[in-house]
């Protein structure tokens, strides 16, 4: 009786010591994001109609025929490349 406690202990200490053995994984492939252009900085500006704009150009006066001058933003994102600012 002894002879198959000691046995049954060896047993289950040995199991429980030995580890599983997990195969080495393959390295990874890392992904290179290539940006095709560099970014373009810029500010936002308040366009006349309320919106915000993101433009890259600089600020201009433009002297109208009728009224005052406007200032307007020029090569803005999404928009035309003229946009009236708000004063």
């Amino acid at each position: 009786m002894r002879r198959r406690l000691a046995l049954l202990l060896v047993l289950l200490s040995a199991t429980a010591c030995a580890k599983s053995i997990v195969p080495p994984q393959p390295p990874r492939q890392r992904l290179r994001v290539v940006n095709p252009e560099p970014l373009k900085r810029g500010r936002w500006h308040m366009a006349e109609d309320g919106h915000a704009v993101f433009c890259y150009g600089p600020v201009v006066t433009i002297n109208a025929l009728f009224g005052d001058p406007k200032r307007v933003a020029t090569e803005c994102r999404g928009r035309s490349s003229n946009v009236p600012l708000h004063d």
